[in-house]
């Protein structure tokens, strides 16, 4: 949800002949939605060897192909779950593969050079420089995954004390601890204003992910669920935050994360939500893409035809009527309905049945088809505990006023007595200030996370 990217997490398969030619790391810059995009791809030197691909302005490393090909000097490489395709070409006289990127109807050319520099990490200005406070490099495992948790701590240092111990929850696809995009880390920025201000902070690296072991792309929201508890579990054990009153900060899908954990489990003691969903996904879902499309200009034409098939889409998604396989057939229907309505030029009509296919093939993937099938209702319902849910009004990715209010009626439902629900102006989905939330933007945004929002966040906490 917050990350609108390029590559979604996915499991690979490879089927590889190779050329010696064209083995080793090569790079380019896709311009695609109004966003620059470092592209690398990484071709090993072993036979029935995975072709990885990193995006590193999206802190997106070893990602790996699907499906990937070489005969002579042609290669392919698919990310079904992602929906993306690159088709290139090897020059030999040039050194150069020149491809071409497609994904979900959109096409750019790419031209691959060898060899790729990493570029330092520039600071942000809120980049924390000084760390007066406790920071302690931390492990918890999650025995029902089977996976190691690798995270952050973050104390006041004595002789200031915790009184709060909080959990930071990642929004969707595969995080670092720093829940770092677009070279922000808006987490590295929230924790550090929380831990100046007497609350313990806890961030992890999602499973899969830096440090993390286990597989983020073959996991659900809640298997992602079990992971924050296992970090609750941790509390429990250590003498300096046993007795400290314990809360969660999800952002986006970690506010799903959030709820879904406050709901079952007794040990939380407060929850905040940053963006985080507050009606049933597929209306979230629409929202989203009517609001993302209009800020790329995208005529009205188009927006309607997409709304009115992709309602229909989720609906099949969500009816527990029909076998899987129904499901399939018919969501690939409809979106091949969508697909041939497009004005002429607007989408390649050969690709249509591939194109339809791949789609009914995400949605029908693990994560996506539990994510679909997610009503926040189901356990807004059942938290009592003090909530604080705060969103920008720019945010075109979980708008503003429905989520806030469809989370305020869920826990008046639930009796919950001690609900505060905040709409920030002009802030975007990753509660940047901004005019327009375009998400094209973010990275542009040299503010990572408004200090507004975190005083709110902090005095809010500190009041309890």
């Amino acid at each position: 949800m917050k990350r609108l990217t390029i590559f979604l997490a996915v499991i690979f398969l490879t089927e590889i002949m190779y050329a010696q030619s064209i083995i080793g790391t090569w790079s380019s810059n896709l311009s695609i939605n109004g966003s620059n995009l470092t592209m690398v791809i990484h071709i090993p030197d072993t036979i029935g060897g995975t072709i990885t691909l990193d995006s590193p302005d999206q802190s997106a490393y070893g990602l790996k192909a699907d499906k990937s090909k070489i005969i002579g000097d042609s290669i392919y490489i698919e990310i079904t779950n992602s929906m993306l395709e690159i088709k290139g070409r090897y020059d030999c006289n040039a050194d150069t593969i020149a491809a071409e990127f497609s994904q979900m109807g959109m096409k750019a050319p790419l031209i691959f050079r060898r060899g790729y520099t990493p570029r330092d990490r520039e600071p942000r200005r809120q980049d924390p420089v000084t760390f007066p406070y406790h920071v302690e490099d931390i492990e918890i495992t999650n025995e029902a995954s089977d996976i190691t948790l690798s995270g952050t701590l973050t104390m006041p240092a004595a002789p200031a004390t915790a009184e709060k111990v909080v959990i930071l929850i990642s929004g969707s696809g595969a995080q670092n601890r720093d829940e770092e995009i677009f070279n922000h880390r808006p987490f590295l920025v929230l924790s550090d204003y929380l831990t100046r201000n007497n609350i313990a902070v806890i961030r992890y690296d999602d499973r899969g992910t830096g440090k993390s072991t286990g597989t983020h792309s073959a996991a659900t929201t809640y298997d992602l669920s079990t992971d924050t508890e296992a970090i609750i579990e941790y509390i429990k054990t250590r003498n300096d935050l046993m007795s400290l009153p314990i809360g969660l900060i999800g952002h986006s899908e970690g506010g799903m994360i959030a709820s879904m954990v406050a709901a079952r489990c007794s040990d939380v003691d407060f929850v905040v939500f940053l963006a985080a969903p507050g009606v049933p996904i597929p209306q979230l879902l629409i929202k989203q893409n009517e609001d993302i499309m209009k800020s790329q200009g995208v005529p009205s034409k188009i927006i309607s035809l997409e709304t009115k098939h992709k309602k229909r889409i989720y609906s099949v998604i969500t009816d527990n009527k029909l076998t899987e396989s129904r499901k399939f057939e018919k969501a690939t229907k409809i979106a091949e309905k969508m697909y041939l309505s497009y004005p002429e030029g607007w989408v390649d009509k050969s690709t249509i049945k591939t194109l339809s296919e791949k789609n009914a093939e995400l949605l029908m993937s693990p994560w996506m088809n539990y994510f679909i099938n997610y009503d926040p209702a189901d356990y807004l319902k059942k938290i009592t505990i003090p909530i604080l849910a705060i969103n920008g009004t720019n945010d075109l990715q979980v708008s503003c006023k429905e989520n806030l209010d469809g989370i305020k009626k869920s826990l008046t439902k639930a009796g919950n007595s001690d609900c505060t629900t905040i709409a920030l102006d002009n802030l975007n989905h990753l509660f940047q200030k901004c005019i327009t939330g375009a998400p094209a933007l973010y990275e542009k945004n040299e503010e990572t996370f408004n200090e507004n929002a975190m005083q709110i966040i902090s005095d809010w906490i500190n009041s309890r």
